[in-house]
């Protein structure tokens, strides 16, 4: 039907005087009336439509069942006929037997879960084992280094004290040899020089004088008094035979001091011999420690080296302990998130049972109560440009009769039915 002409001339003058108005601000209202009883026939239809809800029988049955579902749904107990509470009894049938199938997949779902849950707690206890076997290992080589530390220090000190009697030892043995070599020398003097002029084996004057340059020195190097060696060189210039009183005393005294003398480098020799021994005794001791010592470094050196080898394969343990840690917790997430969806979706046919409950329990048509949306404020900038507003003319829809409503509700479905089979 086309809007009249003076219903137009109404609704410009309105729209005129709103832009003129000094008014800048309007409130809308919006109502949008809500029928809790069509939301629960709409979640229910929209289970029985959604092919996760298994509805025994061929395709056809699902199709008989939505086709029924709007009218005999929206009726009221009192006025249902037979086969709507048939109907009633199919879509009970199939939440039931939905619940039940759903019900035993959430149990599914909790085993999976506890399973991986199980799994995940002994994969984190072996990388836990194996983290503080890391710790331990580390700590252990830290320990290991330590004695390693010392006993290079000890071997240090030993090589040191080693090298230092090794010294000590060389000295005395450089002594011993400079006595020995006295000795040797003094017995010498004594056979080829002395003993040829106390006998007086010398032939001629040459070898006299021979004789006597090396004795001269030797005596006046033993501090031997000057006048003795001068009287020597007289006394045993002479042979034998001519030798007087004074030669015979001077000549037993430079006897008795080459013998003092020989006597002297023994003792010497005998001295020097004995610290020789003793040096070399505690060379010899030294040297057995240090070889103990260092036996000891080797060993705690290659303690330390396989302590580094052992961390290097537990680290290496770890991180495929980590991964296998890692992998799992994916997989509980994975098998987490489908015990949720098949929770949810086991409560949402809960749902859908109580509402199947509600609608065929129900006796009364409740009241559609209208909710009112926030209030708004909006600014008319358009009253300042002066466009023209012009409200919506809504057309009068005729109504439908009551009678044709009740053809429409009392349609039977019995024919579906039969045809499907149910």
């Amino acid at each position: 039907m086309a809007p009249s002409k003076k219903a137009n001339t109404k609704a410009q003058k309105r729209s005129t005087e709103a832009v003129t108005s000094k008014a800048k601000r309007s409130k809308v209202v919006a109502a949008k009336p809500v029928d809790p009883v069509q939301e629960k026939i709409n979640a229910v239809v929209a289970a029985i439509e959604d092919v996760e809800y298994e509805v025994a029988g061929p395709f056809s049955c699902r199709e008989m069942l939505t086709a029924a579902a709007p009218i005999a749904l929206k009726t009221l107990q009192d006025e249902r006929h037979s086969y709507q509470e048939t109907v009633f009894g199919m879509f009970a049938e199939v939440f039931e037997a939905e619940e039940m199938r759903r019900q035993g997949i959430v149990a599914e779902e909790k085993v999976k879960v506890e399973a991986a849950d199980t799994e995940q707690a002994m994969r984190q206890a072996a990388k836990d084992s194996v983290e503080a076997e890391v710790q331990a290992k580390k700590e252990e080589i830290v320990a290991k280094k330590e004695v390693l530390s010392e006993d290079n220090k000890v071997v240090e000190s030993e090589e040191m004290k080693l090298h230092e009697a090794c010294e000590e030892k060389s000295c005395a043995e450089a002594e011993n040899q400079i006595h020995m070599q006295d000795k040797e020398k003094c017995l010498q003097l004594q056979k080829e020089h002395f003993e040829m002029l106390k006998e007086g084996a010398w032939e001629t004057m040459r070898d006299l004088r021979s004789h006597v340059s090396v004795l001269t020195p030797f005596f006046k190097k033993l501090s031997v008094d000057a006048s003795l060696v001068t009287a020597m060189q007289s006394a045993l210039g002479k042979k034998p035979v001519d030798r007087g009183s004074f030669d015979n005393m001077v000549v037993e005294q430079i006897q008795e001091t080459l013998t003092k003398h020989l006597l002297s480098l023994e003792e010497k020799l005998a001295s020097t011999e004995a610290v020789v021994a003793e040096k070399s005794t505690t060379a010899d001791a030294i040297r057995a420690t240090l070889e103990i010592c260092q036996d000891k470094q080797t060993a705690s050196s290659e303690a330390v080296r396989a302590a580094e080898v052992e961390r290097k394969e537990l680290e290496v343990a770890m991180k495929e302990r980590t991964r296998a840690v890692k992998e799992q917790e994916a997989s509980v997430a994975a098998v987490a998130s489908e015990l949720s969806i098949a929770e949810f979706r086991f409560e949402q046919v809960q749902e859908v049972k109580g509402f199947l409950t509600f609608l065929q329990e129900r006796v009364e048509v409740p009241e559609a109560e209208p909710v009112v949306e926030e209030e708004c404020e909006v600014v008319a900038a358009e009253a300042e440009q002066d466009i023209p507003m012009f409200e919506p003319v809504i057309e009068e829809v005729t109504p439908v009769p009551d009678v044709a409503k009740s053809m429409l509700l009392e349609q039977p479905v019995e024919t579906d039915l039969r045809v499907a089979g149910m």
